[in-house]
């Protein structure tokens, strides 16, 4: 048999309901086998980077300066905790394969996922890609009709191992660096410290927001069919803002209404009515073909 390991629960089961010849409802129990395939998915990542005292027990607790920076080259990968029973049954499944699909997610974690647990396992055999980019059964038949060698998709899984790899040495180094110099425990992260900064940043930015009043000066017209009064709005220029979003010196609007005051001008125009529907969601197909 052919065995087909999805990224997620929900696209296994339209996988299978498009090549397993057979009904497949929403609760369907995984693995699901037909026409010689067997489907099966996992649930993200199944495994995760482990902890840098597995590799050298002089990088545990108590924490010391003297061991950083810590690097590791080649950082090995357990089974998450509560994801250790679904690895074993993909374990399971491997020896009857005569040949594997990764139907991993069309971007480079959806490559590593799939990748990630085939090296931990040991896998040896045949390895295709398979890119299925929705749940519509045609697609997903027509895409089975594409395999590619899993081997030249790998690089795209490599790249998100590396970024795996940044975060956690990122992660563990600066955490230690933060902790022993500052005193009490200060968790530090290659994506997680940033994003608190933008928030940390709003919140004061908000907290500490004082009102300016801003200026803005207007025109009321007329209307030959008095159909009513409109209203023009004064757009200034670049040097009159000076860096602002609004104009806040009274004087300089003054100025412009002194030399515009007594003026007129006449012009036409025509108003019709225009129905513009929103746009379309975004279609994973459109977007990747």
């Amino acid at each position: 048999m052919k065995l087909v390991i999805a990224e997620k629960p929900m696209l296994a089961r339209d996988i299978a309901r498009a090549i397993c010849g057979k009904e497949v409802s929403e609760s369907a129990r995984l693995p699901i086998s037909g026409n010689g395939y067997t489907v099966i998915a996992c649930a993200g990542h199944l495994l995760e980077l482990v902890e840098p005292d597995a590799v050298n027990p002089a990088w545990g607790k108590p924490w010391s300066l003297d061991v950083l920076p810590i690097q590791i080259d080649d950082w090995a990968k357990e089974p998450t905790e509560d994801k250790k029973d679904l690895v074993e049954r993909i374990d399971s499944l491997l020896p009857e394969a005569e040949c594997v699909i990764n139907a991993g997610d069309p971007d480079d974690e959806g490559q590593l996922i799939v990748d990630e647990v085939l090296d931990y396992l040991g896998y040896e055999g045949e390895v295709l890609r398979v890119y299925v980019n929705d749940n519509i059964e045609k697609n997903i038949v027509k895409a089975f009709e594409h395999l590619v060698p899993n081997e030249q998709c790998r690089p795209a899984g490599d790249a998100a191992y590396a970024r795996q790899m940044a975060d956690k040495c990122f992660g563990v180094n600066e955490t230690r660096l933060a902790t022993k110099r500052l005193g009490g425990l200060f968790s530090v992260g290659r994506v997680q410290t940033p994003t608190l900064g933008l928030v940390v940043n709003r919140d004061e930015a908000i907290e500490n927001h004082v009102t300016r009043k801003y200026y803005e000066l207007t025109a009321t017209g007329g209307c030959a069919d008095a159909s009513g009064a409109p209203v023009f709005k004064f757009k200034p220029d670049k040097d009159m803002l000076a860096g602002e979003k609004h104009v806040f010196d009274r004087d300089v609007l003054d100025a412009v209404k002194a030399k515009l005051d007594g003026s007129g001008m006449s012009f036409s125009t025509v108003i019709s009515k225009k129905v513009e529907n929103p746009p379309l969601p975004y279609n994973l197909t459109v977007l990747l073909s």
